[in-house]
């Protein structure tokens, strides 16, 4: 099962112009941290279709509170998250 589940808060949101996706980077907990209160979180990227969830991607700004739903695919030999479920909290 390809299956990814993960809540955060977005980062930054970048419209790719060659396609019609955008990359929407977010801050995901780390689990454990053992160094400065900076470093908290990891940066995840995840690619979302901007036609599929226009509606989603109207809501979406810097430090919203997102739950993204999806699967690992392989881009171009790069390993990459395709969202395929949003919910705006």
């Amino acid at each position: 099962m390809n299956f990814v589940a993960i809540i955060g808060i977005v980062d930054q949101v970048t419209k790719l112009p060659e396609s019609n996706d955008a990359i929407v980077n977010v801050k995901v907990e780390k689990t454990a941290t053992n160094s400065s209160d900076d470093d908290w979180y990891d940066l995840v990227p995840v690619s979302i279709n901007r036609e599929t969830f226009a509606t989603e991607m109207k809501q979406i700004s810097h430090g919203q509170i997102v739950g993204i739903k999806g699967r690992i695919n392989f881009v171009q030999n790069k390993l990459c998250l395709i969202g395929e479920r949003i919910q705006v909290f």
